[in-house]
């Protein structure tokens, strides 16, 4: 996302982003249907956390209750702002995430960014009758299908100073 900061404040080119993560599809697992998965703008500052194979244990530094090595969130679950939000149904429990994140990113730019929060509704959350597990490639998978933020520009054509470069009108940023 650095990458292209810059250019993006610098440029009054109007451009979308979409944010991507695809399922580790497993067959043994079932998937409940008709359900929302969020996305939020992250309000403060945190270190990634991780875990393996479901092991809980190991965590890392970020998880539901920290935002960071002896940090706190100032919510249990992560400190988001709500009115920057995005959501995409999960009709079959299988899809892979592709949510229109515009809003998020362009705020971003000019407010701060720390991330983006996937998360369940608040009252899927607190339900003791829905349980799912999801699993999505990370970026510490090292493949092909790591998560993205697709930025897509909308602009006249720019050239670079040996016209050796053209960024016309539909140009996608990986």
């Amino acid at each position: 996302l650095n990458d292209f900061t810059d250019f993006a404040k610098s440029n009054t080119s109007s451009f979308t982003a979409t944010f991507s993560m695809y399922e580790l599809k497993d067959d043994l697992k079932y998937h409940n249907n008709n359900f929302n998965i969020e996305l939020y703008s992250i309000s403060s500052f945190w270190q990634e956390g991780f875990v393996y194979e479901n092991d809980f244990s190991i965590t890392g530094f970020s998880n539901w209750n920290n935002a960071s090595l002896g940090s706190n969130w100032s919510s249990s679950g992560g400190d988001f702002i709500s009115s920057l939000s995005a959501f995409q149904t999960l009709t079959s429990g299988y899809e892979d995430i592709n949510i229109d994140v515009t809003n998020i990113i362009k705020t971003g730019l000019t407010s701060g960014f720390n991330g983006i929060m996937i998360k369940y509704p608040s009252s899927l959350e607190s339900s003791t009758s829905f349980l799912e597990s999801i699993n999505y490639y990370a970026r510490h998978t090292h493949g092909i299908y790591n998560p993205k933020i697709y930025i897509q520009f909308d602009s006249p054509e720019i050239f670079a100073n040996r016209n050796s470069f053209v960024l016309g009108k539909v140009q996608t940023l990986i």
